[in-house]
């Protein structure tokens, strides 16, 4: 427990006029050049980190975005020809990735490796300059390295949530850092920009970011409220003028109705999928086995430590810092349980305030000028980072593949060997049909997908709810009119069309299971002799 009286003690040493206000004059006893020599150490940590795993299979999730961004950048309208249900900046990242260094491998590490050196940086910017505490900016820096690659989380392959990670922190530091004597036109704006970024990249985005914006709000004094309501209109007037000029964009494709759907009405629907509506997802949330799952156990020991002290701040004079991190706790946890499903990587969302807020637990703690019981607060300083490094260091025992297997099972290891036997197999120009969610045996077999197939389930009713009737149609026909040499059949995409459905009745009459390796089965064309 962190004593109350070090909280009265310690003050933030802040910027002038900053939402974050300090009286405390002490100098900082790190060169610049000391910090950049850290935050470089870091930088190049996280590079060794992420190369350890550059070779690990994707997950379904990474495949869809690589193709998505793939077609889009030939000309394929999202959200008619090309169909997902996130918002349009991850397929243009992985489509931009994709012509910078390729797809693939690298693709992959490099936009991961990027979201989270920009996550890096913004959480040294906000403890750094927001509380003008560069030793705190740097310890959250630090934290970031030690959590922000979490195996069990997910988080060392660049979903959504690295993303949105990287654009709402850098957004957050730079919002914390205005000064309060004006509204700061262009840099309002900007953090807009940034903001609507995160959005852009999922939905649920939304939350955290209205959480701070409302956060910006609240702590400010009455007598520049009116300025920090002005700020606020600015940025959320950008927000909102981003995403429409996005919605012009896709008018000009002609999916704007489809788009519209799919990003606003699709994800209540999504979210129904679970059993319930979003306000019974969030209620479920609370529920200890989706609060505190198995896989995030020591993040929600330390997250519960960080609770605590944020509470004694906010009684202790560090109210503004105190009930920012707590509107942002808010948002975060309202964003992780609306969808309903809780799975590991949602709770990536977590990482960055859990490195910034045990970040000024540690300062507190590490604080020389605070004498009282100090041998106490540096063992539980110690004790937190080694709680740290034994998550992590076995970890980095594992390899490539074992990282897979202890994430998702055996089940994309194995789609990457499937598909490298296909390739042997097809002759150059045979077509390949995945019929499952599975887009990465495509690019394993050396062969391109059917731009409207790279996400079988929507074809379903049972997950492409209101649209699948069509998608399906449009689906059975280009198998029609060009039948592939190959299917691959997964058995849980068999099983939820069931019978009945017309794609797999349209298999099961032309084709035959010609070998089952594991997790899946290789059906040919079924041959009718000539005399019948």
């Amino acid at each position: 427990m962190v004593p109350r009286e070090l909280l009265q003690n310690w003050a933030p040493q802040t910027a002038p006029n900053s939402a974050f206000v300090g009286d405390d004059p002490r100098p900082l006893k790190l060169s610049w050049f000391a910090h950049a020599g850290g935050l470089f150490l870091l930088a190049a940590t996280m590079v060794v980190m992420r190369l350890h795993t550059y070779a690990e299979p994707r997950e379904r999730d990474l495949d869809i975005y690589r193709w998505m961004g793939h077609y889009l950048f030939q000309g394929h309208p999202l959200y008619s020809d090309l169909v997902d249900l996130k918002p349009p900046l991850p397929y243009i990242l992985y489509g931009l990735a994709e012509h910078l260094v390729g797809a693939g491998d690298a693709q992959v590490f490099l936009l991961g490796l990027a979201s989270a050196l920009a996550t890096l940086i913004g959480l040294y910017w906000f403890g750094a300059r927001a509380l003008a505490r560069p030793r705190l900016g740097l310890l959250a820096a630090t934290i970031w390295v030690l959590v922000g690659s979490d195996l069990y989380l997910e988080a060392n392959q660049p979903n959504t949530e690295a993303f949105i990670n990287a654009f709402f922190v850098l957004a957050s530091a730079w919002l914390w850092i205005l000064p309060r004597n004006g509204i700061h036109t262009a840099s309002c704006l900007a953090i807009g920009v940034l903001y609507a970024c995160a959005t852009l990249c999922k939905t649920v985005a939304f939350v955290p970011v209205a959480s701070m914006l409302v956060a910006q709000i609240v702590i400010t004094d009455t007598t520049t409220r009116a300025l920090a309501c002005a700020r606020v209109t600015a940025i959320v007037g950008s927000i909102a003028l981003i995403w429409l000029l996005v919605f012009a964009w896709l008018a000009t494709q002609g999916s704007l109705a489809s788009a519209q759907y799919l990003l606003l009405a699709y994800p209540a629907e999504y979210a129904s999928l679970s059993g319930g509506t979003m306000t019974t997802n969030i209620l479920a949330g609370l529920e200890w086995r989706q609060l505190v799952p198995h896989f995030f156990r020591v993040e929600a020991s330390l997250i519960l430590l960080c609770l605590i002290v944020l509470l004694l701040a906010f009684r202790s004079g560090q109210r503004a810092f105190a009930a920012a991190m707590l509107f942002w706790m808010c948002g975060i946890f309202i964003a992780v349980a609306v969808p309903g499903h809780f799975y590991p990587h949602y709770y990536q969302l977590w990482l960055p305030w859990l490195a910034l807020t045990l970040a000024f637990t540690l300062d507190i703690l590490l604080d020389s000028h605070a004498l009282a019981r100090r041998p106490l607060r540096f063992a539980l300083a110690g004790m937190i980072f080694v709680s740290l490094l034994l998550r992590l260091w076995p970890q980095y025992a594992l390899d490539a593949n074992e990282w897979s297997n202890r994430k998702y099972g055996s089940q994309f290891v194995q789609a990457q060997i499937v598909g490298r036997q296909l390739g042997k197999r097809l002759a150059p120009d045979q077509r390949l049909f995945v019929f499952g969610v599975f887009p990465g045996l495509y690019e394993a077999a050396g062969r391109e997908p059917p731009s409207n197939a790279l996400n079988v389930w929507f074809a379903l009713p049972q997950y492409g709810l209101k649209m699948s009737a069509t998608l399906n149609q449009r689906l059975l026909g280009n198998l029609q009119q060009v039948p592939p040499d190959l299917i691959v059949l997964d058995a849980e995409t068999w099983a939820l069309a069931g019978p009945g459905e017309p794609i797999r009745e349209w298999i099961a009459a032309r084709y035959r299971v010609d070998s089952s390796p594991s997790g899946f089965a290789i059906a040919v064309p079924v041959k009718h002799e000539d005399s019948e």
